[in-house]
């Protein structure tokens, strides 16, 4: 029985340990940053490593809002966010209700070819979404990026969905459509609150897509007044202007919202991801 407690504890301790490590390799960046933001450059600079502040500036905050466009940016990411969700939840609805819960000819390979977008790397159809999009005349428009973040998220928050539906006894849209109702009506009134857990981790998964994407923002955005956050805040930093405290408090701007957000719906997020990757 000595035995056994001690290999418990000796147990209990290193998940505590690897726990502690991973902790602080993924939330010690961002501690850096966020330290960053409340101290002077010269000082962010210096050899000397301080991991705790021995004081605090809110010069970098201040000159966030009034030196810089950062609010521009900040409405920026959250027009082209947000019309992204809604066009993104909004198709992957109605294309998983139609793919997972009709039969029609061609449906196991329309299924398949959904994830064909995920088979190549996104550097690859930069040039190709590029020409696209000039085509069109979107560049430096918000629509050139909530196209091509549509067309990304749009396909596996589908497959996600498509798990949820699934669990759905058909006898419940059937019992549905004899009592008089269409098929949106099954569709917006059944189906969508059924699968609210399936609807928010697609939702999270988009939002912080959206929210966090650089590549294509960075080509198809040239004009300062449509740059979205994550290119604003690269701005910040050129040959001649090295302003670390400014970055600091910039890039925490662009990755606090996310945190919040995932600290209140990560653990539903990833429970509903198991759940649908297991149905």
């Amino acid at each position: 029985m000595t035995n056994y407690r001690m290999n418990r504890l000796f147990l209990t301790i290193g998940v505590l340990l690897l726990t502690l490590i991973f902790l602080v390799i993924v939330l010690g960046p961002f501690y850096w940053v966020l330290l960053n933001s409340f101290r002077y450059t010269k000082d962010i600079l210096d050899r000397k490593v301080q991991l705790l502040p021995t004081y605090i500036i809110f010069d970098n905050w201040v000159d966030l809002f009034k030196e810089t466009k950062f609010t521009t940016y900040l409405k920026n990411s959250l027009i082209i966010t947000g019309l992204t969700l809604l066009f993104s939840l909004g198709l992957s609805i109605i294309a998983a209700y139609g793919f997972f819960r009709f039969e029609f000819p061609g449906k196991t390979i329309l299924q398949r070819m959904l994830l064909v977008v995920y088979l190549f790397p996104s550097v690859i159809l930069l040039i190709p979404l590029y020409k696209m999009v000039a085509i069109f005349k979107l560049i430096d428009t918000p629509w050139s990026l909530v196209l091509v973040y549509v067309a990304f998220c749009a396909p596996f928050s589908v497959w996600l969905l498509g798990s949820f539906f699934q669990g759905i006894p058909k006898e419940v849209d059937e019992a549905a459509v004899m009592e008089g109702a269409s098929r949106l009506q099954v569709l917006y009134k059944i189906f969508v609150p059924l699968t609210a857990p399936g609807l928010v981790s697609v939702a999270t998964f988009t939002i912080v897509f959206a929210w966090s994407e650089y590549m294509f923002a960075v080509v198809f955005l040239n004009q300062e007044t449509a740059m979205t956050l994550p290119i604003g805040v690269a701005l910040f930093m050129s040959v001649v202007r090295q302003e670390w405290g400014l970055v600091g408090a910039g890039a925490t701007g662009v990755v606090l919202p996310v945190m919040v957000l995932f600290g209140i719906v990560g653990q539903r997020f990833i429970r509903n991801m198991t759940e649908g990757i297991l149905k």
